[in-house]
């Protein structure tokens, strides 16, 4: 894994997006890095989708386009974290919850066997405030 892929930097760092500039891209950074794939390949979700959960299942259905065989699925923030059907912990989660830097949601990149924040899409690598859930690859069944 290259660092260039799997620590890359949010390009929208907003809480509230204007017509000009989208709301902050933490979330679509840290399914790139997930995937090791470039920030600019994968779609802004929240951005593009902002019906409530319309933008989870279109990332959803990305994940399992460009990884046949694969999906993303929600997770307790419990540590170590095993996948519940085969028990196989996988390096690297995404965690989600607030931010440091205010009221809003934010995503970073988390160990699955500790939980410690291994990188932050927001310049400065403040992690979370809270940790309300964790998104990881799995199998698809």
């Amino acid at each position: 894994m290259t660092n260039r892929l799997s620590k890359q930097y949010q390009k929208y760092q907003q809480a509230e997006g204007t017509t000009d500039d989208p709301c902050g891209d933490c979330y679509r950074t840290a399914i790139a890095c997930l995937l090791e794939m470039e920030r600019d390949e994968v779609p802004h979700f929240v951005h593009l989708y902002p019906e409530e959960l319309a933008w989870w299942w279109a990332s959803v259905k990305f994940i399992e386009m460009i990884r046949p065989g694969w999906t993303l699925r929600v997770g307790d923030p419990e540590f170590p974290f095993y996948h519940p059907k085969n028990r196989i912990a996988p390096k690297k989660v995404i965690g989600v919850g607030r931010s440091p830097r205010g009221e809003f949601g934010h995503a970073v990149i988390l160990s699955a066997l500790t939980g410690v924040l291994i990188h932050d899409p927001y310049p400065g690598n403040a992690g979370l405030r809270t940790l309300d859930q964790i998104f990881f690859l799995r199998p698809a069944e």
